[in-house]
């Protein structure tokens, strides 16, 4: 490898890592802006976006603050109707989760696997739902329809990032750093590059078949 090779390589070593700390630490402020409740999905959406952007676009030369701000404010209203959506749902699911296990009322044998499914489901919905956000513009039902459709139909993958956000989760307990720095933006981009493979097959697939 020529040296300039191996400078070329090192410069888009290091604009990856500093977008990566760059786009957590706004998702982190953006979060505390809408109190974290209002903030955290378009907070979400406009990391998403931004990953999106820079693996479409195979570069990081774009003003980030721009385009994140931008998307933030573009998406907060519905960014939370949706995100607000799903967090009641997930607050049911966690009210019947300790009902269920309340020994002092009786639950018959088929409730934990029929809960269990559902949680399921639920996981996959949250980790297809807001990539399927910002690259199409579909009805509300359709998103939830979709990220069930290609949750389960993509299963291999859907794995892939439920291990890899659960794995840097865990490691980002043993080094609080990462929280700051990393956690949020490389869960982002590693689930971009993903749904970004996935949904380009489909759009393909889509296409010859018109």
């Amino acid at each position: 490898m020529s040296k300039n090779n191996t400078m070329n390589v090192l410069d888009n070593l290091f604009k990856l890592i500093w977008t990566l700390a760059f786009v957590n630490i706004l998702w982190l402020l953006f979060s505390l802006l809408g109190v974290f409740i209002f903030g955290v999905f378009p907070a979400t959406v406009a990391a998403l976006s931004t990953m999106r952007k820079m693996v479409l676009e195979g570069d990081v030369d774009f003003s980030i603050w721009k385009h994140f701000t931008r998307t933030y404010k573009r998406e907060f209203l519905h960014s939370n109707m949706l995100g607000l959506g799903l967090g009641l749902v997930g607050a049911v699911l966690y009210f019947n989760y300790t009902l269920m296990h309340d020994p002092s009322i009786y639950t018959p044998f088929y409730v934990p696997f029929a809960f269990y499914f559902i949680v399921v489901l639920y996981a996959t919905i949250l980790i297809w739902v807001f990539n399927l956000y910002v690259h199409y513009e579909l009805k509300w039902f359709r998103y939830i329809k979709y990220a069930v459709i290609i949750g389960i139909g993509k299963l291999h993958y859907t794995f892939m990032m439920l291990v890899f956000a659960f794995s840097l989760v865990f490691l980002s307990l043993e080094f609080p750093s990462l929280l700051l720095f990393f956690t949020v933006s490389a869960i982002a981009i590693f689930q971009t590059w993903i749904s970004l493979h996935v949904f380009q097959k489909i759009d393909t697939h889509t296409v010859r078949h018109e």
